[in-house]
């Protein structure tokens, strides 16, 4: 297949091209980096190629075509998380050769590493929706829904048939943990970590909440006041998630269902934003700052509960102490570990309204989130949490920065004989 330059390929905000990938078999194509693109570059975006097909319409369309036609349309095709009721379908925009991969190098938006020229860009299917109506018209064309060419990749050897071997060594902790969020002084970090261990010795538990760097940034699409193709702004979602954790958690919460007593201490990481707790009122029990040492604080309190927005960072860092989650995504990876989070029992997972969601979108929202919150710690709390140690006895097993050191010297000790 002659090759596609990056003007041919109208949805890419990269220079990237469209080449054969026959690994991934006969006719199968990939797109590619033709220069460096650094982590969190916003990769893609919607463009007018996109065909939004409402599944009620969808047998119409298919019968209307050749079989064959129509299976390579569905193949091309994908339902996203946040719209289980349409088929998202670009026959002409380059963004249907992107592979999946369980290494993804590009989430939902932008790049999740640096990219290197001539390196693949891959995405994890495993983040789109898979409503039943998708699976089924799927089904009569032969074709694998996007999740379940994400199920069958995990059963098969592939970085073995490509000639690459990868060890699962577990995340790579330093003795201090470095943050690029803006860190504490040594007396408010000093302040904290009493508060932490004043609670623990009263047999108070601890509710840690952080929703990342981005969505309480100034990305103009992504952060504080951008929506990222979804119906509520980053403040609102932060917002209401913090709603929710005062009205289920706080100290002035004194009906029949108080999930914790006595209270827990509340530790909320709410970013820089001056207006992050704008008309919200602060229960006694609480202490809000603009960022936490996360991984230390993680290690010190074992927080019996962890509300995250599910990066890569956050949810290997909650496993490996144990922590049981409520994952409230905003977008890219965060979806693909909530739904992970949810499958394996660590925790829940409250997904973000979709832009044609109606109603009260907000208080909505701020309920379920409630509503998870009371799952995790309510009568399954011994269920999840045994399922989050054990998850965390299987991440120290792995070894860590010892063992990554040991697999390095070993090949270059290898590769010099």
């Amino acid at each position: 297949m002659e090759v596609l330059a990056a003007r041919c390929l109208p949805a890419f905000l990269v220079p990237v091209e469209v080449r054969p990938t026959p690994q991934y078999g006969d006719g199968q194509c990939g797109v590619f980096a033709t220069a460096p693109i650094k982590a969190g570059t916003r990769v893609w975006e919607w463009s007018d190629l996109v065909r939004k097909i409402h599944y009620s319409e969808l047998p119409a369309v298919l019968e209307s075509m050749d079989p064959g036609d129509a299976a390579i349309f569905l193949r091309q095709g994908f339902v996203t998380p946040a719209d289980l009721e349409h088929l998202n379908v670009n026959p002409q925009d380059a963004g249907r050769f992107t592979n999946h991969s369980l290494q993804p190098t590009v989430g939902v938006v932008g790049a999740l590493r640096d990219i290197m020229v001539g390196e693949e860009l891959t995405m994890d299917y495993g983040w789109h929706g898979d409503p039943a109506w998708y699976q089924k018209v799927c089904a009569r064309y032969g074709v694998d829904t996007e999740s379940q060419v994400a199920k069958r990749c995990r059963t098969k050897n592939t970085p073995t048939t490509c000639g690459k071997k990868f060890e699962f060594v577990g995340p790579l902790f330093a003795e201090k943990q470095a943050t690029v969020a803006e860190t504490l002084s040594g007396e408010e970090t000093a302040n904290l970590f009493q508060l932490v261990e004043d609670a623990s010795a009263a047999s108070r538990k601890i509710v840690y909440v952080s929703l990342g760097t981005v969505v309480t940034g100034e990305h103009p699409e992504m952060g504080w006041n951008g929506k990222s193709k979804s119906g509520i702004t980053g403040k609102e979602l932060c917002q209401s998630v913090y709603r929710a954790v005062f009205a289920e958690l706080g100290s002035s919460n004194t009906g029949a269902n108080i999930l914790l007593s006595p209270p827990p201490l509340l530790v909320l990481s709410v970013g820089p934003p001056p207006d992050a707790l704008e008309h919200i009122s602060v229960p006694e029990n609480a202490i809000c700052l603009k960022s936490v040492p996360q991984v230390e604080l993680l290690r010190l309190a074992k927080p019996a509960l962890f509300v995250t927005n599910g990066g890569q960072n956050s949810f290997m860092e909650s496993l490996s102490v144990g922590t049981p989650l409520v994952i409230c995504p905003g977008f890219g990876d965060q979806v693909a570990n909530a739904a992970k989070a949810q499958r394996l029992g660590l925790g829940e997972k409250v997904d973000r309204p979709g832009e044609s969601q109606q109603g009260n979108v907000i208080m909505s929202y701020q309920a379920a989130v409630a509503t998870a919150i009371q799952k995790v710690l309510g009568e399954s709390q011994r269920s999840y949490l045994a399922r989050a140690q054990e998850a965390a006895a299987e991440l120290e097993h792995a070894g860590g920065v010892s063992t990554a050191v040991e697999i390095l010297v070993r090949v270059a000790s290898a590769g010099q004989k």
